[in-house]
């Protein structure tokens, strides 16, 4: 290098500079382009992660409407898990297209089939205890319709003297007031051994019900009677519907609703995760 020229020095020397700068920046813009692509992949996760947090939240409102209605049969639960429920679907649909991995995108699948069938389950519940309400409205006004005619039988008998017609009759009633506040208990409750109380309670009252077609001679008191044991199929028909109706309420909450939304929200967790 001794011999080489001045020119030829600096020429090498640039040159050299040059070179290093080239590598500098290659390496530079590998560095950045690996950044910009690690930074793109971050935001995609934050985003889906974001959308993921997004269906879960209105999905939890979801199931606490449900949950709600059940209790109150209230028209704002109603109404306000519509609002949910809409804003659920919207999210999934958006996730849908939005996530793309297989694994991630699987889970989603699945979470979005469940709450397709979620939805039409809920309206038949919904169906159902209307239904319900309207049977449980006539009990509520026939059973003391029934009571109150046994007591003016009951009343008239006494005022007659008529000892057997009155004990009779106060039996009856004292058999229709169990079976009332074991309906009450099976409402409350949905125990089948109210249910079974309530029948048993109507076939003693049945009983004395024979016994009174038999004993009573009174017009007037048999009219009643007559009354009575209409009112009482009807009662008795109207339970029996009601229950029907909250064992199938029952069924399609505790079998389907209450097994998918629990897996709906596992999916869209594990999604998340």
């Amino acid at each position: 290098m001794k011999n080489w020229s001045i020119k030829l020095k600096l020429t090498c020397g640039f040159g050299i500079v040059l070179v290093l700068l080239m590598v500098s920046g290659g390496v530079a813009f590998y560095s950045i382009s690996e950044n910009l692509t690690s930074f793109t992949e971050y935001r995609g996760l934050a985003r889906d992660t974001n959308l993921m947090g997004r269906v879960q939240a209105n999905l939890l409102m979801v199931r606490m409407n449900v949950k709600d209605f059940l209790i109150t049969n209230s028209q704002t639960d109603l109404d306000q898990y519509a609002e949910y429920m809409e804003k659920t679907q919207g999210f999934m649909a958006e996730a849908l297209q939005e996530i793309q991995n297989p694994e991630r995108a699987a889970m989603v699948a699945e979470a979005h089939e469940l709450l397709d069938k979620y939805d039409p389950e809920f309206q038949e519940v919904v169906r159902i205890q209307g239904e319900r309400n309207v049977h449980v409205d006539f009990l509520n006004s026939s059973g003391p319709e029934i009571e109150k005619l046994l007591t003016q039988v009951m009343e008239s008998a006494y005022e007659d003297d008529d000892a057997t017609a009155a004990y009779y009759t106060g039996l009856a009633l004292r058999h229709l007031l169990l079976a009332r506040l074991y309906v009450v208990k099976f409402l409350q409750d949905n125990d089948q051994a109210a249910v079974d109380r309530v029948r048993s309670e109507f076939e003693a009252f049945d009983e004395m019900s024979v016994i009174l077609d038999r004993e009573v001679e009174n017009l007037r008191r048999r009219e009643a009677l007559k009354q009575v044991a209409e009112l009482k199929s009807a009662y008795v028909e109207a339970f029996e519907s009601t229950v029907e109706e909250i064992v199938s309420r029952n069924a399609i909450v505790q079998d389907k609703l209450n097994v998918w939304g629990p897996e709906i929200a596992t999916n869209l967790e594990d999604a998340k995760l």
